[in-house]
């Protein structure tokens, strides 16, 4: 036989070997093993090509003509991959010294050599890495954590029945004096204006396929959590800051007293001022039990040095592991704006945040086209109010103000 038309079976039948093991391998991936009719399929070809003569070549082209049969489900893209792959192994000088070895009769066994380097992940189809190298997911989902404490922890809570709430403020004309025997008694007066505030609602909502839901079984928990999250965030913004208008709380800041400036000196500084606050809460008749700040403006408190670099604040700024002023105790939150202070009496006969319903996740079936799409309304939803019955016990102020107003 021609040595060109001999060199040319061998390289198609290694060809066909290929194949038959790329479809061996598929089964595997797909149930595990290989079907026993390609495992000798694949066997019988191996064995025909290492003891492969003349006189054989008409049964190798037999065992060819069962492969090609056995291989038609692969895809086009398979086939060509495994094609561009044989054909630098082929064209080796490895495979040529296999081949010339076998023709001559000298070679025994299944296998020939492959350099290690030959083969790297960018064998595997790009659109099929996932799944013939998937990769390890860790759990849970990646997002920016939420500040950890709540106002609703300080602020005194209550429960409620009906839209609103109302209470008589009183407005009195103190007439009590000495007087001389004899002389007439200057009359007293107490006056009431009731005052009422309405429930609002602090509110969410997101749409979600079914077909999600149920494909990931942990997103339902996750956006539970989630919604939760933003719902707190938003109340704690309307608890401090709410305007009490257009369906907003009435927030803390908005009915504070403004500090006084009480430290006109140059040498004035954060303690100072939260010490001076401290003073006007108290002399209102009030007992301050909370003093609000933004983390970075507690860091002045930490850090202000003497000039020869000693701290200067006294040692009972932070006792029993908590940070405090003047024996008032500071609550660390981010929502309150940023230079801004509140020291306050928050007491039940001072402030209430009323509860008509309380933070709840509800889903919902039927909304808009939801049972066309297969969707769910998920809802998030608090109903409350807030009553400020005195604020002359919230002082609040800004430290860049009262410290321009001491330098001055």
């Amino acid at each position: 036989m021609d040595d060109n038309k001999r060199s040319e079976e061998v390289k198609d039948g290694m060809n066909k070997l290929a194949e038959a093991m790329l479809k061996s391998n598929e089964e595997v991936k797909n149930i595990g093993e290989s079907h026993n009719e390609t495992k000798q399929l694949v066997d019988g070809i191996a064995e025909d090509l290492t003891g492969l003569k003349e006189n054989d070549l008409a049964k190798m082209q037999d065992h060819l003509d069962e492969i090609d049969a056995s291989v038609k489900a692969l895809g086009s893209s398979d086939k060509k991959q495994a094609k561009q792959g044989l054909e630098a192994i082929l064209d080796s000088a490895d495979f040529k010294e296999f081949a010339e070895k076998m023709e001559n009769g000298s070679i025994s066994g299944k296998s020939f050599p492959i350099k290690a380097a030959d083969m790297t992940s960018g064998n595997v189809l790009a659109a099929q890495a996932g799944e013939f190298m998937p990769s390890q997911q860790v759990r849970g989902v990646v997002f920016e954590p939420e500040w950890p404490t709540h106002m609703r922890q300080i602020v005194p809570t209550a429960s409620m029945a009906g839209k609103s709430i109302t209470f008589p403020v009183e407005t009195y004309d103190d007439g009590t004096a000495v007087r001389a025997e004899g002389a007439a008694m200057a009359q007293s007066d107490f006056d009431f204006a009731m005052t009422t505030k309405n429930v609002t609602n602090i509110s969410a909502y997101m749409n979600i396929t079914r077909d999600f839901l149920s494909d990931a079984p942990a997103l339902n928990g996750y956006i539970n959590g989630r919604l939760m999250d933003k719902l707190l965030k938003l109340e704690d913004t309307e608890i401090l800051n709410g305007t009490d208008a257009s369906d907003r709380l009435d927030g803390l800041t908005t009915s504070q007293t403004t500090a006084t400036d009480q430290t006109a000196d140059s040498k004035v500084n954060h303690f100072d001022i939260l010490y001076a606050a401290v003073v006007q809460c108290r002399v209102a008749n009030h007992s301050p039990n909370w003093i609000i700040m933004h983390p970075s403006d507690t860091l002045f408190l930490y850090r202000a040095k003497d000039d020869n670099g000693m701290y200067i604040y006294p040692g009972d700024i932070k006792a029993g592991g908590r940070l405090t002023v003047a024996g008032v105790p500071i609550f660390e939150h981010s929502t309150i704006t940023q230079t801004q202070f509140l020291v306050a009496d928050l007491s039940p006969s001072n402030v209430q945040y009323f509860i008509r319903e309380g933070a709840s996740i509800e889903m919902w079936n039927q909304d808009g086209n939801n049972a066309r799409s297969r969707e769910i309304t998920i809802t998030a939803n608090i109903r409350a109010l807030q009553a400020i019955y005195r604020t002359s016990a919230l002082i609040g102020g800004d430290f860049d103000t009262l410290l321009g107003s001491g330098s001055a």
